[in-house]
């Protein structure tokens, strides 16, 4: 005669087994989607957005750290957008990020957005961030750069720089640097705004957001320090 109890106890087992799997795939999975962030680009045009995740099928660049992106959205029918940060350049705790584009438009013109974002950087082994930018302009540019404490994609908790508007036709550049005291946790994100007139245009920048250097003062101050030091040991030693 068969046990009942004992099959019905082994289907319950092996339904528990399948479902603990699942649970414990899923928190493994949270963990590695929040240790190896993504790096993301967003372009939109105010109407339709186009999304790259780094190592998808829009990304041109096959390296971590890099998205490249080519090709036409609303007015601006030709566009080359590449940003890169870590692990290609800079380090968790020492971030670099570099957005650059080139952005042709005809027709009535418009405006395009590019965003470009990366989470889990710190603790932060910097003072700050120097945010610098230049270009070539035929209509409108802004340049953005953002540092945020809840380490989310595209986060704006706290701006790190504005440069611009630039909307005078032909070369422009731009520089700050910010000191900041961000948790041990955060995200960095750069934002490119580009509004064209009517007829073809044709605009291009770059813009760099590194970490503060050690400053020249503290050298000299800690140099200065170890020469003043120096001279009165050396006074002190002649006197005996």
């Amino acid at each position: 005669m068969k046990n009942i109890f004992k099959d019905s106890l082994k289907t319950e087992t092996a339904g528990l087994t399948k479902i603990l799997a699942v649970v414990i795939a899923f928190v493994l999975f949270a963990g590695l989607q929040s240790v190896y962030a993504l790096t993301t680009m967003k372009l939109s045009d105010g109407v339709d957005t186009i999304i790259i995740v780094d190592g998808d099928g829009s990304d041109k660049n096959p390296n971590d750290g890099v998205i490249s992106f080519l090709g036409s959205l609303g007015s601006f029918n030709i566009n080359a957008s590449t940003g890169l940060t870590f692990p290609s350049i800079g380090a968790k705790t020492l971030p670099q990020m570099v957005l650059s584009s080139v952005g042709v438009s005809s027709g009535s013109g418009g405006t395009l957005t590019i965003m470009f974002t990366e989470t889990g950087f710190g603790p932060l082994a910097a003072p700050g961030f120097t945010t610098s930018g230049g270009g070539t302009n035929k209509g409108n540019i802004s340049l953005e750069a953002y540092i945020d404490n809840d380490n989310q994609e595209f986060g704006k908790g706290t701006l790190l720089a504005g440069l611009g508007p630039f909307d005078s036709p032909g070369a422009f550049k731009g520089e700050t640097t910010t000191v900041v005291s961000p948790s041990d946790n955060f995200s960095l994100t750069t934002i490119a705004t580009i509004t064209h007139g009517s007829g073809e245009k044709v605009s291009s920048f770059g813009m760099n957001v590194s970490v503060i250097p050690e400053p020249i003062s503290s050298i000299l101050f800690i140099t200065g320090g170890a020469i003043l030091g120096g001279r009165f040991f050396y006074k002190r030693i002649n006197r005996i």
